[in-house]
């Protein structure tokens, strides 16, 4: 079965596909910025245009989440859903059920590894999404 990982060594070649994580994370804190220095420039076009490009970016963030939530529920523990009131959906019906299934979904994936309480969310990201680097 190929992953994400054997294409991204053939790409690489000759690297050491470990250098090459470091480098990317250490590039973390760079890109961020950029991101940053770049919304707060385009800030002279208005929030409407703001909003309109960060718009699909949040989005896949937020279903990411809530696709990783359900994968843990669904995996580790399905009796999480009696620790909230369906009533505040209603008033969220985007961020809130991502956010909340992602949550579950971590609360589900402690419930079977507790070990893992310092940093539950990327230690319950299954290792088929999250490839490069699972020491985080």
């Amino acid at each position: 079965m190929t992953t994400i990982s054997d294409p991204v060594r053939f790409l690489l070649g000759g690297w050491d596909v470990t250098e090459f994580l470091n480098l990317l994370a250490d590039m973390v804190t760079i890109i961020s910025l950029v991101i940053l220095v770049g919304l707060f420039s385009m800030q002279q076009f208005g929030t409407a245009r703001v909003g309109f490009m960060f718009a699909p970016i949040f989005l896949l963030w937020f279903v990411s989440i809530g696709l990783i939530g359900i994968y843990n529920i669904i995996n580790h523990d399905k009796s999480i859903f009696h620790a909230f009131s369906p009533l505040h959906i209603v008033c969220f019906w985007v961020v809130y059920p991502c956010l909340l299934l992602a949550y579950l979904g971590q609360a589900a994936y402690l419930l079977n590894h507790p070990e893992n309480a310092g940093n539950p969310f990327y230690k319950s990201i299954p290792g088929k999404l999250f490839p490069l680097d699972h020491s985080l």
